[in-house]
């Protein structure tokens, strides 16, 4: 017997992320070298602390969802989000970033990923220090744009 495949078009999919964002998600930055994974859960990730850090809480206004069409997915956008680290402390890493449902729950996690001769993670060791991307939700998928 094969397992039956669940194809979700378009237009599901638009739906099914505007579902997932109609509520404050919060956006959290994560300071440890874990690679995510299907069996990730919040225990496997340590948040960014010091510098001044704080998550920030995105709602649905803040997405742009585009539906996909031909070879193109359908994708949410959120606005660049920026860290300015304005406050000393012990030197930190920012391996990547994960978003929490408003009832805490991991919706899902991506690391970020060297462009070329780059660290696979983000410093943090003086005020000033600045991290900035664009989080991308990807039907089937996630992508970060970093800036």
């Amino acid at each position: 017997m094969t397992t039956p495949l669940v194809v979700v078009p378009f237009v599901g999919a638009a739906e099914m992320l505007a579902r997932i964002l109609n509520q404050e998600v919060s956006l959290h930055l994560f300071s440890n070298a874990y690679v995510p994974g299907k069996m990730t859960t919040l225990g496997h990730l340590a948040e960014v602390s010091g510098h001044g850090y704080a998550p920030k809480t995105l709602t649905l206004q803040d997405w742009a969802i585009t539906l996909g069409e031909d070879s193109t997915p359908t994708t949410a956008v959120a606005p660049l989000q920026r860290w300015i680290f304005d406050q000393p402390g012990a030197p930190s890493r920012a391996y990547g970033y994960y978003m929490l449902s408003d009832n805490g729950n991991l919706l899902w996690v991506e690391r970020f990923y060297p462009t070329s001769q780059e660290p696979d993670y983000f410093p943090i060791v003086n005020p000033g220090d600045l991290l900035e991307f664009i989080p991308v939700f990807v039907h089937g998928t996630l992508a970060l744009t970093e800036q």
